[in-house]
């Protein structure tokens, strides 16, 4: 252990003799070097810890980016389906406009294509969606399906 020792002259003021009494009392100089280790030694671990941190959220931020990308393929495979079907669901469409002739039928069948809207309302409910959305993209489903059939008629 270190100290060093400070040796006071009696001043003329007595407070200052009172202050470097006191400053002539050893300093345990490893104590304080000690503390400041301590203190030295918390911050490394701290920095460490934020280092991790800052690694573990760019590791983070790559495994998002990386589900993101995933997840974005599944939803255009997704869409490319739709679309599929609503080609396949138009071609139907087209048999059954000349149908619809034969039998004397009009090409626009208002209860028809409400109840249409109403089924597909009804399967959202059960899914879990909107109603109201897949309505509209059922009324608009529905008006391709009739434009394609007056075209062919």
């Amino acid at each position: 252990m270190t100290t060093h020792t400070v040796d006071a002259t009696s001043p003329a003021d007595p407070a200052r003799a009172a202050a470097s009494a006191d400053a002539a009392a050893p300093v345990d100089v490893t104590a304080s070097a000690a503390s400041v280790d301590a203190v030295d030694s918390a911050a490394s671990v701290d920095a460490a810890a934020g280092a991790d941190s800052v690694a573990s959220a760019d590791a983070d931020r790559v495994d998002a980016g990386a589900q993101l990308r995933r997840v974005r393929d599944e939803i255009e495979r997704i869409d490319r389906g739709i679309v599929e079907l609503i080609a396949e669901r138009v071609a139907l469409a087209r048999q059954v406009g000349p149908l619809k002739q034969v039998l004397g039928m009009p090409i626009l069948d208002p209860p028809r294509e409400a109840a249409i809207v109403r089924r597909a309302a009804g399967l959202a409910r059960e899914a879990g969606l909107s109603d109201e959305d897949v309505r509209y993209v059922f009324w608009h489903l529905v008006g391709l399906s009739r434009r394609v059939q007056l075209e062919e008629g």
